[in-house]
């Protein structure tokens, strides 16, 4: 997913969602080794929001929500 337009749009929904959390980014090379955010905590939160993002949308594909 990295490097996509959902990864993007799930950049920005953290970023909105959490506007109080230092938001200042790594250089994206260093991405791929999962250090998006400079600050650790923040970088964590959202390893945990894409998880949460992650379940939600495998629990849509086996029609969880209905």
């Amino acid at each position: 997913m990295l490097g996509t337009k959902e990864h993007e749009e799930l950049l920005k929904s953290f970023e909105i969602a959490y506007a109080h959390l230092r938001l200042d980014k790594e250089p994206r090379e260093l991405w791929g080794k999962g250090q998006i955010y400079q600050n650790g905590e923040t970088n964590a939160l959202f390893k945990a929001f894409e998880l949460g993002y992650a379940v939600g949308k495998c629990a849509e594909r086996l029609n969880l929500f209905d």
